[in-house]
């Protein structure tokens, strides 16, 4: 019994640090590779915003959630 409440601890834990997986966290990732692979090449014209820029055009241009339409 002590043994399966330790592996029950265990897996809790472990299972806690997804939590730490943010949209922000996945999109910077996605940048810092393509920085990476575009090093030692000139810039690429369409090098990726920061997450803030990037999720502010993405605001713009999602539908308001239903009962905050604006008329």
């Amino acid at each position: 019994m002590k043994r399966r409440c330790a592996l029950g601890a265990l897996l809790l834990w472990a299972l806690g640090g997804c939590g730490a997986i943010t949209q922000q966290g996945v999109y910077e990732g996605l940048r810092t590779q393509q920085h990476i692979k575009d090093a030692g090449i000139q810039p690429p014209a369409q090098a990726l915003p920061p997450y803030e820029q990037y999720k502010t055009e993405r605001d713009k241009l999602l539908p308001a959630p239903l009962g905050q339409q604006q008329e």
